[in-house]
């Protein structure tokens, strides 16, 4: 976009005012919530609870294995001495040590995107595990409405505009 007029309006379009809707969208759900008198948690909420913990895990060891890969590509595409090269290992976590040890990653680093262990299924899987947490909490609010209720409506989807507005974020900057 460059500088100028056009980023001072992407700028106050976008990232002021569109990001800062998307995350009021995205807490309408726990709102939506707090207006329905519940009886507790049910087996439906223990299965949400279930996949919200497994999109967490994933995503986090996603977004580890990302961070990884990242810390070998600079290990191998910046640093150039071994001198600069033992420095850099001695500040690294044990499992950044690992990355750069492992064929695979040295592979990954030459071709400029990760392939391999979670991202042979998808190059953005982080991006759809956390967006699932967002469908995930609209999931309860779902449950709250259908154990008061027993009729869902067309008008109980308005707290997805969060988790809607964020896959199609997502989607729009990244083909998953």
């Amino acid at each position: 976009i460059g500088d100028g007029w056009i980023w001072v309006l992407f700028d106050l379009g976008f990232i002021c005012l569109y990001q800062s809707f998307l995350l009021s969208a995205m807490s309408w759900p726990f709102w939506g919530l707090s207006t329905i008198p519940t009886s507790g948690l049910t087996q439906i909420d223990m299965g949400l609870a279930f996949l919200f913990a497994s999109f967490l895990c994933a995503g986090t060891v996603c977004d580890e294995r990302q961070w990884a890969f990242q810390q070998a590509k600079v290990y191998f595409l910046t640093l150039k001495g071994k001198a600069q090269q033992r420095e850099f290992l001695k500040h690294q976590e044990l499992h950044v040590q690992r990355a750069i040890k492992d064929d695979r990653i040295r592979q990954d680093v030459i071709r400029g995107f990760c392939t391999s262990g979670t991202f042979e299924f998808s190059r953005h899987l982080n991006f759809f595990c956390e967006m699932m947490l967002w469908w995930v909490l609209y999931g309860f609010y779902l449950s709250g409405v259908f154990n008061h209720t027993e009729d869902i409506a067309l008008a109980e989807l308005w707290p997805a505009t969060g988790a809607f507005l964020l896959t199609l974020l997502f989607q729009g900057s990244t083909y998953l």
